[in-house]
């Protein structure tokens, strides 16, 4: 009697393990490798675009997977697809180029307008320094050399114009600063000589002339040239 019963229970547990076996038989067949994830899917294949390159595409065509649809532009119209998104996609690219360009072309007036006051051209030296400002007017070195050179020229209106222009834009440039205390120094020297005492006009041109040199000096606090005119003031 023991052993029919053991012989029994081992035949029922052979019948479930069958009807088990067949269920997920019947359920592997269903799913192709294509409906597996990727990480279950030891069959699909790694697409290397530099020998499987992608199929070219124009705008009228649509992609079957990852298709890419236009979208409505600030004007309301359709566009977009491809070429749109290589568009976009190239602006950084030309205008890193563009800002490339504009440095070369700003170094190249800058060195240009050097190369003139070593010869002591100094209405080259205007025309190159000058593109340069052009080029980029928030370079605070490239005021202060126009600066100089107009001071030259005899032009010391404009040169304090942009000895002031080149302090907005750096206003720890101390050559900037020490022009600027030197022409206001000369102003109150020349107006209390004509005057022969010093009065509001040279006591003004005074005024501006030291917080100047302090403030070259907050830059520079050991320049020699700067300590002097200011112990002269």
């Amino acid at each position: 009697g023991k052993k029919q019963r053991e012989t029994e229970r081992l035949g029922a547990i052979m019948a479930r393990a069958s009807r088990t076996f067949l269920i997920v038989s019947i359920m592997m067949s269903m799913l192709s490798p294509a409906s597996l994830s990727p990480s279950l899917n030891p069959l699909r294949p790694i697409v290397d675009e530099r020998t499987n390159p992608p199929k070219a595409y124009n705008s009228d065509e649509t992609r079957s997977t990852g298709a890419c649809r236009k979208v409505p532009t600030e004007s309301g119209k359709e566009g977009g697809g491809d070429g749109e998104l290589s568009r976009n996609s190239m602006a950084p690219i030309v205008d890193a180029r563009n800002k490339l360009k504009d440095r070369q072309k700003f170094l190249s007036c800058m060195e240009a307008g050097k190369r003139a006051v070593e010869k002591d051209d100094l209405h080259a030296a205007l025309e190159h320094f000058s593109e340069a400002c052009n080029v980029n007017p928030a370079a605070a070195e490239s005021q202060n050399n126009l600066g100089n050179v107009l001071l030259e020229l005899g032009e010391v209106e404009r040169a304090m114009e942009c000895y002031s222009r080149a302090l907005q834009e750096s206003p720890g440039l101390f050559n900037a600063h020490f022009n600027l205390a030197t022409i206001w120094h000369a102003k109150a020297t020349k107006v209390r000589t004509e005057e022969g005492k010093w009065g509001p006009e040279s006591l003004g041109h005074w005024k501006k002339a030291r917080r100047s040199y302090l403030e070259a000096l907050a830059c520079s606090p050991h320049n020699q040239d700067c300590l002097y005119n200011l112990a002269n003031l």
